[in-house]
């Protein structure tokens, strides 16, 4: 019995699974479909960035009712109907041909991706893991990267071979296995197997601590437990890291293919992204374990904001310049998907964390709507996508700046 795998990784795969379909495919895979639909259908580049905006939309919202919708369906049930969201999108997006069916899709694919997000797999890993939950939450998370590393060769190919809607049928087919092994795997709790969580037998008084009292405080009472400098610093640090995240990732590969790479070379360029997103995920996952989250975010945000410098020289077309792009954001890009999970779990640990991570997650998503349309409107503007990076490296350079503000607060705090 002993020798056997711990129930909580199979918990854990089904969260990669679901984020493989999110944010993988949803969201940083879609961007390999831009170019095509814009050049297919007459689409301008205020358009297509239009779909990242609805997509953005209806994401947002979804964090609005995304606590109830657990609350009621179960993490379980939850999950499973917001992959089958995302399929449901992918099929619309099938049967597109003019712009305003591409915005319903785009619509639809931003609620299942909202509801399917980081938020039911923290919630999931701090129920099954005491021990290795950074690495947990890391392992969750590279199912984006591991779309962002596969897929855009795939999802070229599917193009190339089946044009834009038998791409989508067929990515839509795959979506709809993950969510039919969704529902076959997660279990809410370790009770629901029979079990405890991960590290229950060494640190069982710090789990009961963290599930918190039986008399539930207020989000309002929760909240108050905590100077208002520490909130408004981590709100800012978010803010803008939601800025950067969901229209940076949708953008590099219009960022490449509007440099002149071919379609094929971009598709490597994303599939090198997401090859170095994915194993810097689960290094992430071992420094917070190990060094803390501090230390790692501090590590993984200037890297991030190296790799927006290099990007603002990608038309150069330098060999180097491309492979520092690749590693810098891979690895800088980790921040945006796993930074306000375990932010939320460090600045405000025990029964406060379900309360702080949805409102850091309404803050980030909130932001990323509001700039999601800001990349192809400034590309309109100034004819490339230099200055929209360039304003990323500025956002980075905020958002590490006021996340290290924050966790030295909550260090004074907690002395």
């Amino acid at each position: 019995m002993k020798n056997r795998v711990f129930y909580g990784w199979l918990v854990t795969a089904a969260c990669f699974m679901m984020l493989f379909v999110s944010t993988g495919l949803m969201s940083n895979n879609f961007s390999i479909f831009m170019p095509p639909i814009r050049e297919e259908y007459g689409l301008t580049h205020a358009q297509t960035s239009s779909f990242v905006t609805l997509r953005n939309i209806f994401s947002f919202l979804a964090t609005f009712v995304i606590a109830k919708f657990y609350d009621k369906l179960n993490l379980r049930i939850g999950m499973t109907v917001s992959v089958a969201i995302c399929g449901l999108a992918y099929i619309w997006y099938s049967m597109s041909a003019v712009y305003p069916m591409f915005c319903i899709a785009a619509s639809l694919s931003g609620f299942g991706m909202g509801l399917a997000s980081m938020f039911p797999a923290s919630i999931l890993m701090n129920s099954w893991f005491i021990h290795h939950r950074a690495l947990a939450l890391g392992i969750c998370s590279a199912g984006s990267g591991v779309a962002m590393m596969i897929m855009p060769g795939i999802t070229t190919a599917l193009i190339a071979s089946y044009g834009i809607a038998g791409a989508f049928r067929i990515e839509a087919t795959l979506i709809m296995i993950l969510c039919v092994l969704v529902f076959f795997i997660v279990r809410n709790t370790p009770g629901d197997k029979g079990l405890t969580a991960l590290g229950y037998e060494e640190h069982g008084h710090l789990f009961e601590q963290e599930e918190g009292p039986k008399t539930k405080k207020t989000n309002k009472e929760l909240a108050a437990q905590f100077p208002a400098v520490l909130w408004v610093m981590a709100l800012t640090s978010l803010a803008f890291n939601g800025a950067l995240a969901n229209p940076g990732y949708a953008h590099l590969s219009v960022l490449f293919a509007d440099a002149g790479f071919e379609a094929g070379n971009v598709a490597l360029m994303i599939s090198g992204v997401g090859l170095v997103l994915t194993l810097a995920k689960l290094a992430y996952g071992r420094l917070v374990d190990t060094i803390g989250g501090f230390r790692t975010n501090m590590i993984f945000g200037w890297l991030l904001f190296i790799g927006h410098i290099f990007c603002c020289l990608a038309y150069s077309k330098n060999l180097a310049i491309n492979i520092a792009i690749i590693i810098c954001m891979g690895i800088g890009y980790v921040i945006t998907s796993l930074g306000y999970s375990v932010m939320a779990q460090d600045l405000f640990p025990g029964e406060a964390f379900p309360m702080a991570l949805r409102r850091l997650s309404l803050i980030s998503s909130g932001l990323s709507l509001i700039f999601s349309t800001v990349p192809g409107i400034l590309a309109d503007m100034f004819g490339s996508y230099v200055p929209t990076y360039a304003l990323f490296a500025v956002f980075t350079f905020i958002t590490v700046v006021t996340l290290r503000a924050a966790y030295k607060i909550s260090e004074k705090v907690n002395q």
